[in-house]
């Protein structure tokens, strides 16, 4: 039976926490009438959102990429992670044995692919997952529609200036952060699905060797 992994249960504290502290208090309120404190803590809330979204999608696939190597590790079991990563990497020496290469690939995904990423888009989804054989496509599209429109607008928020930016509707912004958090049940599923690594133990395992 699915379970949520702890990091999806401090996602939906932790931007309850946001919502709380940024916006509560004129969430009700006309976007026309809003102050420029208001903008711009509607403008703050919608940063720090994206931030943690996108910090929990890294996490669940270092989770994904521990749970891989301690299979591979300790029981010689070759996970679809495992091949994703051998097939998607290019710079392997040919000489080393299985295990080196592995290691060697998992470490670079881990402190340079993951490192550097800077979105919630489709393009971060696939750079992100599809590095560990996950069939992006097979993601509900209205979701990721969602969460690469959510990181178009974010990228403005970041990169433009507050005074030719259009007003954010803060309930607008609110339901686009409900949709996305609603629809990682079925993101987490997904993962189970295709990679057949439970999100939940793998999670408890990785924590305690931590």
């Amino acid at each position: 039976m699915y379970k949520k992994t702890k990091k999806y249960r401090v996602l939906i504290s932790r931007v309850k926490g946001i919502q709380k502290h940024f916006v509560a208090s004129f969430i009700d309120k006309d976007v026309m009438y809003l102050s420029e404190r208001e903008m711009d803590l509607c403008r703050g809330y919608k940063v720090l959102c994206h931030a943690e979204i996108e910090y929990y999608f890294e996490e669940i696939a270092r989770i994904i990429l521990a749970e891989s190597l301690w299979n591979w590790q300790n029981d010689k079991k070759v996970t679809l992670p495992i091949v994703g990563l051998l097939a998607n990497y290019e710079k392997v020496d040919t000489n080393e044995n299985i295990s080196t290469k592995i290691n060697k690939i998992a470490t670079d995904y881990n402190n340079i692919l993951l490192k550097s990423n800077h979105g919630i888009k489709e393009e971060n989804l696939k750079k992100i997952f599809g590095n560990l054989g996950v069939d992006v496509s097979e993601f509900d599209v209205i979701w990721v529609s969602t969460l690469t429109s959510y990181g178009s607008s974010r990228g403005s928020i970041a990169h433009t200036s507050a005074v030719v930016q259009i007003p954010i509707n803060i309930q607008e912004a609110i339901n686009e952060t409900n949709i996305i958090l609603q629809g990682i049940e079925n993101f987490e599923n997904e993962l189970i699905k295709q990679t057949k690594i439970d999100l939940y133990k793998a999670e408890k395992r990785l924590m305690t060797h931590i």
